[in-house]
């Protein structure tokens, strides 16, 4: 009586060296496609998140403008802190958190030939040299 069953050394059932590095070396190259969209994604979601940071504190000094020409005259706006400058052009430079710069620009409007008291406003927020947001509007200054 016989009880175990011969074993067939030539079956060809599994899997090669061969195929199993084919199979590594595809699986390989698509997760290398993936990994680059979300690399991408992510320098993406970076450069938005500081352009949106840049437009929001541009319109916030923008706002502090639009106070300004409410409340002061362009002389008393000369000699309010960090601002300098002459009879045509008043600058303001300040830095903000996150290493942002930001430079606004207080300049006669030159569209405004009737007008004595058009000034054209100029805001610019720069990172690292960079121009992240500007904003321009015209105010009129008591």
């Amino acid at each position: 009586m016989q009880l175990k069953k011969p074993v067939k050394l030539n079956e060809e059932s599994g899997v090669t060296l061969i195929e199993l590095l084919a199979a590594i070396t595809i699986l390989s190259i698509i997760v290398t496609a993936f990994l680059s969209f979300f690399i991408q994604g992510a320098r993406t979601n970076n450069r938005a998140s500081d352009i949106n940071e840049a437009t929001f504190l541009a319109q916030e000094e923008m706002e502090l403008m639009v106070h300004y020409s409410q409340t002061l005259t362009i002389e008393e706006l000369r000699n309010q802190d960090n601002f300098e400058g002459n009879s045509s052009q008043v600058i303001k430079t300040r830095s903000a958190e996150n290493g942002y710069h930001i430079e606004t620009s207080v300049r006669t409007s030159s569209s405004a030939a009737n007008i004595d008291n058009l000034y054209t406003i100029i805001v610019t927020v720069r990172k690292n040299g960079s121009t992240q947001a500007l904003l321009e509007n015209r105010l009129a200054f008591e």
